[in-house]
């Protein structure tokens, strides 16, 4: 899974900013992606490739959650989405795997 960036995030802090982190949630794995938050961004640029085996139907389900991180106080989950795998795997609409060359910023 490749995950490039995050766009128009929620700002969590007094700052007006947020420090965006990811956590990866598919069957009984969890990926916490805490040590590498993004200091002070909205529009964080994550630029990371996870490696997940998932065996259908019982891990049919990824969720992708980001996380505020917060130095003094709990953490605050900014947002996540939530994509049937299963669905997209057996769909005749599936895309293709791929990450482009270039983004535009």
């Amino acid at each position: 899974m490749y995950i490039v960036r995050a766009t128009d995030l929620h700002p969590m802090d007094p700052n007006g900013k947020a420090d965006p982190y990811l956590k990866i949630h598919l069957g009984g794995t969890t990926i916490n992606d805490k040590d590498n938050y993004i200091s002070k961004q909205l529009n964080p640029i994550f630029g990371k490739v996870f490696d997940i085996e998932a065996t259908f139907p019982m891990d049919g389900q990824l969720t992708v959650q980001v996380y505020d991180w917060d130095l003094l106080s709990g953490d605050d989950l900014i947002g996540e989405t939530k994509i049937d795998l299963e669905n997209r795997f057996y769909s005749k609409h599936r895309a293709t795997c791929g990450i482009s060359q270039k983004y535009a910023m």
